[in-house]
């Protein structure tokens, strides 16, 4: 896998987390295939853009058919920005979080 470095833009002040990260649900409604980690991956992009730093935390549950299902969502000061809220996401088993290579 490559790993991608991002220099902060430095002709802006940054952009708040939470309204990237209703951009990019938004924008997710018309994207093809916009699913939770690939919406994740985005919101981190554009934050880390900014010289903020998001993480992305992807867990595992159990469904009511026996299936295991994943699911990646975004933390920024360690509060879910996008991809579900502290309840919703309570049960899930964290496999890893994923930080950006300059955090």
């Amino acid at each position: 896998a490559r790993k991608i470095r991002l220099r902060p833009t430095a002709t802006r002040s940054p952009r708040s987390p939470y309204l990237i990260a209703w951009a990019v649900r938004n924008t997710a409604r018309i994207v093809p295939m916009a699913h939770c980690l690939t919406q994740s991956l985005a919101t981190q992009y554009i934050l880390a853009k900014d010289g903020q730093i998001a993480i992305i935390r992807v867990g595992v549950i159990k469904n009511n058919k026996g299936a295991i299902e994943a699911h990646a969502w975004v933390l920024f000061d360690d509060i879910v920005i996008l991809g579900g809220s502290d309840r919703t996401l309570a049960d899930y088993s964290i496999m890893v979080d994923l930080k950006p290579e300059n955090a």
